[in-house]
């Protein structure tokens, strides 16, 4: 069971902390069917409630829903002191380095609750790059009185490593590093995350269920997690492109339900598949328009044969349908042993 809040004891004094995630969590992950959700709203402010009459008033919400979603949400609320947020990848304070993106909003962000009270909002921008940090001060009423040494600190360089953490990364290393260093193919061009690699998951997916009759796979762009410099390519590359351990289902659609699948969101295709989302190129396989009655047999990884990122029509298909057991990632790497160096044709895919 995972608990919507915690109390902790921080120099005598009590925290409360409240948990809040996205509310289209389902459609963006696989929790299962034995997890449901509550209104984001109504039980974030069920918790602070809850923690009030507990006599706790200084409350963090930590917050995986967005920053503009924060500050909406921050609005409606009251008795919240500070938001530690994530999810939307919002930069937030961070100094102007060439390459980094143009800043959300300030550090923290200000925003004023039902009651005109100020909530503190904060996040750290994505992967590791930045850690934030800010001191608090409250009052004897849990009010905040001041924030001070309010910044975003860029991980670079400059910040020494920390012995006892480094030691024990080492150790846990150790074990998996021999795997995750072996070679399991080469490419002489990079693999962008956006195009190229996502092809290559997707012919690597075909090409795994070919005997089972599947004539076309896809998989969805946020499924590509990573892409690969050219050169060789190692296990460790390769699961930081495929990491989510997905099987891939073979399902049998007619050519029309497959066009009104590929117009409710973007798949990205296996070799010889083209079509296009605005219309201007009709689908077909092969050269050959596909067939409004004719079934194909379609590989979709387990994601979305389960209709994440909305994809309903995949998932409410009453064709046959079939997990193979087959894990993305193995299919992956069996598919760039077998085709190495890897070689990709991006021009008869989606337009």
């Amino acid at each position: 069971m995972v608990l919507p809040y915690t109390v902790l004891t921080v120099s005598d004094e009590k925290v409360g902390v409240v948990g809040a995630t996205v509310e289209d969590l389902a459609n963006i992950s696989s929790p299962g069917p034995t997890v449901s959700q509550s209104n984001l709203l109504s039980s974030v402010q069920k918790s602070v409630d809850e923690l009030t009459k507990q006599g706790v008033n200084k409350i963090i919400l930590l917050s995986h829903i967005g920053y503009q979603e924060d500050i909406q949400l921050a609005k409606k609320l009251r008795n919240v002191d500070v938001i530690i947020g994530g999810h939307s990848h919002s930069p937030l304070g961070t100094p102007s380095l060439t390459g980094w993106p143009k800043l959300a909003g300030p550090y923290p962000t200000i925003v004023p609750d039902s009651t005109g009270r100020n909530v503190y909002i904060a996040q750290s921008w994505e992967w590791g790059k930045v850690f934030g940090r800010m001191k608090v001060d409250f009052d004897d009423q849990g009010q905040v009185v001041r924030v001070t040494d309010a910044e975003a600190i860029p991980v670079d360089a400059s910040v020494p490593e920390d012995p006892v953490i480094k030691s024990l990364v080492t150790a846990l290393h150790a074990p998996i590093a021999a795997q995750a260093n072996s070679v399991v193919g080469n490419t002489p061009v990079e693999l962008p995350q956006q195009s190229l690699m996502g092809y290559v998951l997707a012919d690597a997916m075909l090409a795994a269920t070919k005997k089972a009759g599947a004539v076309v796979a896809f998989t969805n762009a946020g499924g590509v997690r990573g892409g690969i410099a050219a050169g060789p390519i190692t296990y460790g590359q390769a699961i930081s492109v495929a990491p989510f351990s997905n099987t891939l289902v073979l399902l049998d659609l007619k050519g029309s339900e497959l066009v009104e699948i590929l117009k409710a969101g973007i798949l990205i295709p296996s070799q010889g598949f083209r079509y296009s989302r605005s219309g201007a190129v009709s689908p077909s396989l092969n050269g050959a328009p596909l067939e409004s009655e004719k079934v194909y047999r379609c590989c979709f990884n387990s994601f979305i044969a389960n209709g994440g990122d909305s994809m309903f029509g995949v998932r409410d298909s009453i064709g046959a349908r079939s997990d193979t057991g087959i894990v993305d990632i193995d299919a992956l790497t069996e598919y760039l042993r077998q085709n190495n160096p890897v070689k990709v044709d991006p021009t008869s895919r989606r337009d």
